[in-house]
């Protein structure tokens, strides 16, 4: 990390995997639970099942994305699984949340495509998301 530049590793978490395996069990259990008919239980639990393995895919395809500020630019960007050939640059788009247990960054990539990250503790090491919370918070 040089002094103009703040770059953090960010890893898939494995406690939003947890959430999101625990969500949708949660689902599953209420539609069964419920008095619908069973054509209806079976169509929304088929869904359950599509939606959750999109999730986890997507959870974990992207792999470490390390997130880069610069502090002469004033710019953010991103690079993919340690590749900088594929690096995009980040504008700030919408509110983030800045909480003391979790992180949600919300971009726009050059090439118009949302990037919403949800850091959770384990997402990275403990010094880089203060670092991150207090630029966050304070610097940009």
């Amino acid at each position: 990390m040089s002094a103009a530049r703040l770059c953090i590793p960010l890893k898939p978490s494995r406690l939003l995997c947890a959430y999101i395996l625990t969500s949708h069990a949660l689902a599953a259990l209420a539609v069964t639970l419920t008095a619908l008919p069973q054509y209806w239980s079976c169509t929304v639990l088929g869904f359950l099942i599509v939606h959750l393995a999109w999730r986890l895919k997507k959870h974990w395809r992207d792999g470490e994305i390390c997130l880069c500020y610069d502090f002469e630019d004033k710019a953010w960007s991103c690079s993919y699984n340690g590749n900088d050939a594929i690096k995009y640059a980040l504008d700030a788009h919408g509110d983030q949340v800045l909480w003391p247990w979790l992180l949600v960054l919300n971009f726009r990539r050059t090439d118009g495509r949302r990037l919403a990250l949800t850091l959770l503790p384990d997402a990275a090491d403990d010094n880089d998301l203060r670092r991150l919370r207090v630029l966050l918070r304070y610097g940009h």
